[in-house]
């Protein structure tokens, strides 16, 4: 379990192993170096399924 903390948002994130938690912290947070288009749509779809789990969660 990994509770990554970023501006203003706080979620908890169940993975299994540590792949699984590098594949998601470089999701959240990719190198600036190498994003790209398609790490920037990663990105915004990892934002909008917390931003479902947390509704999902408040209701």
């Amino acid at each position: 379990m990994a509770a990554i903390q970023g501006n203003g948002f706080k979620q908890v994130i169940h993975v299994s192993n540590r792949s699984e938690l590098n594949g998601v912290l470089n999701t959240i947070m990719p190198n600036k170096k190498t994003k790209t288009i398609v790490q920037r749509h990663r990105v915004n779809r990892a934002v909008t399924a917390f931003r479902k789990a947390n509704h999902k969660f408040d209701s």
